[in-house]
Formats: C-alpha cells, structure tokens, sequence
C-alpha cells in the first residue's frame, strides 16, 4: 500500500516522482535554519529601540512631503495658487477659470439671491439670478428712478418702477440706489 493510493492514477506516478527528488534537510541543516531565524527575529525586536527617535522623524518628514505634494497637485493646489495670484476668485482677472465651462459649472450650480430694504418712501426688492453663464438682477420698487450698478462696471438709472439687468459674470454684488437710499446686494454664486 503507498501513501498515494487516494490519488487517480495518472497522477500516482508523478507523485512518486516528485517525492523521490525532494530534498530532504539534515538535522545539521535544519539547526542551521532555526539559528538563522531566531537572529533575524531578534534583531528585528531590537531595532526600534536603536535610532527609534530619527526613524520616526524621517517618516514623519516624509509622510509630510507626501501630503504637501498630494495638495499641491490636486484641486486644493489650484484654489491656493489662484489666491496667491491675489484674489478670491473669478471677480480677480488672474482667474484662470472661464465661467461657461461645463466643468465648472458642474460643482457650482444655478444660484438664486433676494434682498429688499427701506428707502424714504417704499421698499425695493432685489432678485439676482446665476444660471452658471448669466448673471441677472432683478430690482423692484415704488420709487422712482431707480439707480444701479453691478461690481466694475459703471452706474445705470431708469425712470421706471422695475427694470431688469444682466452683469458681467464675475460680479459679486450689485448696488441700488432709490430715494437717496443706497442698498447693497452682496453675493457670491461662486461658492
């Protein structure tokens, strides 16, 4: 009876084959072997308390190189290179984001903003819309006329009661002025 009796017998004569040409270690060797791991496995337990302290700052150097080139090659390195360039955003002519991309305009969606105030003799109500191309302002009131100006452009009057105005796309506010009385429409559609 041989030890490969449970295998088919195609593979029986393989098997015994196999276990022929195995190599088989001494007890010389095999001593040898065990001498050799229980070295390694100690000097392993042993070094980190040799150079411990300047092991561990090297990887927290690295792992901080690391991070800051993770940063700086991602979506947070362009925002923090585009304020470096001295604004906040499209407002600032160093932007280099065009506000119609459909990229863009994917993360930052239509925006909607109202406002109203008191002015000497009625109430003014302010509608800015954001579509992701088009900035629109809306300006409702009692008063007549009504004065406006969108950021870094010049200012308008109308002799009517409501009038509707597009402003340039990187505008972050709008300014109505109706019976003397300035309001601000702060806005930022970009965020």
């Amino acid at each position: 009876m041989s030890q490969f009796d449970d295998l088919p017998e195609d593979l029986r004569d393989i098997a015994a084959r196999l276990s022929a040409a195995r190599v088989n270690a001494s007890p010389l060797e095999l001593d040898e072997l065990r001498r050799r791991v229980h070295g390694r496995a100690g000097r392993a337990a042993r070094s980190p308390q040799r150079g411990g302290f300047a092991r561990v700052l090297r990887m927290n150097v690295v792992a901080a190189m690391l991070t800051v080139g993770l940063v700086l090659s991602s979506g947070v390195g362009i925002v923090f290179a585009c304020t470096a360039l001295g604004g906040n955003g499209p407002s600032n002519p160093a932007w280099p984001v065009t506000l119609q991309n459909a990229s863009w305009c994917q993360y930052h969606h239509s925006w909607e903003g109202q406002w109203s105030w008191k002015t000497k003799h009625s109430t003014v109500y302010v509608t800015v819309d954001w579509d992701c191309k088009h900035l629109t302002g809306t300006i409702t009131c009692n008063g007549k006329p009504i004065q406006w100006q969108w950021a870094g452009q010049g200012t308008n009057d109308v002799d009517k009661t409501s009038v509707s105005t597009s402003g340039p796309s990187n505008s972050t506010w709008l300014k109505v002025t109706v019976d003397g009385t300035v309001g601000t429409a702060n806005f930022s559609y970009l965020h």
